[in-house]
């Protein structure tokens, strides 16, 4: 039976139509254009050099652009090896110049070399700028992308922690940047849970879900800007994902893993029958029989409540932040295109749900 709750939210949908820092060695960088554009220039996609073609005119295209990477490693070594002779080991320009090796190097498809390249990058950016300088986030995005290629998780994932951390406490970092990084770090965070990425999923689920809370928690204290409810309703269908997550999770554990020592929670528990009466010469006595241990029935109940409960739980929480969700986005500012796009997560969040306990009712 499909819940109240699904009911009305499509009754609505059709009236509207960390933290510590990573060490250096867990650090990224971003590789920006050779020529002088900033930092956070748009990545162009590298050219696999062992990419092949039946095309005679894109098997030149291809041998051009790899002559030409070549041609540019060769350029921002020299260039490299002149700033660090001339003003150490820091600098912008220092810094700028390993980005561009480091982006030819990804063109070459040498993403090691190309990730020890990032990693000076930001370490000249770090200690030009310090800890916490918005520039070094095109330098960590530049990393996850190149952490992805080498199938590192580990760095991934500390990136994209990291990502977020900078952008929190940086002052020349905009609302909008700073959803952007929280949203991704959930994204990054949910897609390593499905696709076996990381291990300890309920502590980073518990994590995420904090970092959720807290900043609607500080947006709603924030003064009013354009996009805040978009912002607020985002986080809301964010941290609704995250529990229906953690829902399905539960639900595939084994009842053991509800299972919590303590008194009563024996597998078995030991009785006595004993009988009272009066014997022959009319004194009262007492017979008891041998103990026996019988199994003890909270012990295989009392996990299985607790998985219900939990599960309950987080179905609930769904429940409650996607309606927040759609009452937030009622009476928003936001722009058109951006409110289809949180309805249609609405949407899909709403499916999800349903299929769920369509299967594994509440």
């Amino acid at each position: 039976m499909i819940p109240t709750f699904t009911r009305f939210i499509r009754a609505i949908l059709r009236a509207a139509c960390l933290v510590l820092l990573p060490s250096l060695a867990c650090s990224a960088a971003f590789a920006a254009e050779p020529d002088a554009r900033p930092l956070d220039a748009r990545l162009v996609p590298a050219i696999p050099a062992s990419a092949a073609s039946d095309n005679p005119d894109t098997a030149t295209a291809q041998a051009d652009a790899l002559r030409a990477a070549r041609a540019e490693r060769e350029e921002y070594e020299s260039l490299v090896t002149s700033l660090e002779a001339r003003q150490g080991i820091y600098g912008e320009q220092l810094s700028e110049a390993y980005v561009g090796l480091g982006r030819s190097l990804r063109k070459l498809q040498l993403h090691e070399e190309a990730r020890a390249a990032f990693n000076k990058s930001l370490q000249s950016l770090r200690i030009t700028y310090g800890l916490q300088d918005a520039r070094q986030l095109a330098v960590l995005e530049e990393l996850v992308a190149v952490n992805e290629a080498l199938q590192d998780w580990d760095e991934v994932h500390a990136m994209h922690h990291l990502l977020f951390y900078v952008a929190k406490h940086s002052s020349n970092v905009d609302e909008e940047q700073r959803m952007k990084y929280l949203v991704q770090l959930g994204a990054w965070i949910r897609k390593a849970y499905r696709d076996e990425l990381i291990a300890d999923f309920n502590a980073n689920a518990s994590q995420l879900s904090g970092l959720y809370n807290n900043e609607i928690r500080r947006l709603q204290e924030h003064a009013d800007y354009p996009e805040k409810s978009a912002h607020l309703a985002a986080l809301y269908l964010a941290l609704a994902e995250t529990e229906l997550m953690e829902a399905t999770r539960k639900h595939e554990l084994p009842i053991s893993a509800f299972q919590t020592p303590g008194a009563g929670e024996q597998r078995t528990i030991t009785t006595q029958q004993c009988v009272t009466g009066i014997d022959r010469t009319g004194r009262p006595m007492t017979y008891c029989m041998a103990p026996v241990e019988t199994p003890n029935v909270n012990y295989y109940l009392s996990p299985n409540a607790q998985k219900s409960t939990e599960i309950r739980q987080h179905l609930s929480e769904v429940e409650s932040k996607v309606m927040l969700a759609i009452n937030t986005l009622r009476d928003s500012p936001a722009a058109p295109q951006r409110q289809d796009e949180l309805l249609q997560d609405v949407q899909r969040l709403t499916q999800e749900y349903n299929d769920f306990v369509a299967v594994n009712p509440k």
